[in-house]
């Protein structure tokens, strides 16, 4: 694909975009972070007037390329950079391996998000959850996949970079849950330290807050 400045639009959170924030940085690949602060904006406006097929928060534009979804963003983002290896490249039963890990912490990440827009007892459904709920077995079955590899499938893929933004989002709901599994900390560590992700995190385009405040029990608003 030709290269070329992305715009990727979303919220003032970093909520479901975080993982397409993550990916374009990982890639490497420049991109206008377009912020919604103003519902009216997104809803009275853009999401009529952009010209999407299924118009949705977060989105990508690429030129006249205008996508939505967040997990399929990530796809278009590793073609974008011509990392069609962070998808398994040519070789299909890798492609079917990252695609198989991917989807699992598709349903770790609902799960744990589920816990934080909870009405009930956020302690006791997130011990529940965590210690032998979906969330253990989930985090068990992760953990001996990577087993000692430096990569969830042996090279770096698209499944790496969703690891991390749900291991990231889980310690810092409680660091103890991904400390329980040494190898799955020591991941989230390297990923961190990695200069590009480092930059990042570093810059005007992250955004630390993972919801608003008042619309889930759990946040890390500066406040809590």
């Amino acid at each position: 694909m030709e290269t070329g400045k992305l715009t990727l639009g979303y919220w003032n959170i970093r909520g479901r975009a975080g993982l397409d924030r993550t990916m374009l940085a990982f890639c490497k690949v420049p991109f206008t972070n377009k912020i919604y602060t103003n519902p009216v904006d997104w809803f009275g406006k853009d999401k009529q007037e952009i010209g999407f097929d299924f118009p949705n928060l977060p989105y990508l534009l690429d030129g006249e390329n205008k996508i939505t979804e967040a997990k399929v963003i990530v796809k278009y983002i590793a073609l974008k950079a011509g990392r069609k290896d962070l998808l398994g490249g040519d070789d299909d039963k890798k492609f079917i391996e990252i695609e198989v890990a991917y989807y699992v912490l598709d349903d770790l990440q609902n799960e744990v998000v589920k816990l934080v827009t909870t009405k009930g007892d956020f302690q006791a459904e997130k011990e529940a959850l965590f210690e032998k709920g979906t969330a253990k077995n989930k985090l068990d079955l992760l953990s001996k996949k990577l087993g000692e590899k430096e990569w969830l499938t042996g090279s770096a893929s698209i499944a790496d970079v969703f690891m991390f933004e749900v291991l990231d989002l889980i310690y810092e709901i409680e660091p103890a849950r991904v400390e329980k599994y040494k190898n799955l900390a020591d991941f989230r560590t390297r990923f961190l330290a990695l200069p590009q992700i480092k930059a990042h995190r570093e810059s005007e385009e992250f955004v630390k807050l993972w919801f608003y405040p008042g619309m889930t029990v759990w946040n890390n608003a500066p406040s809590q």
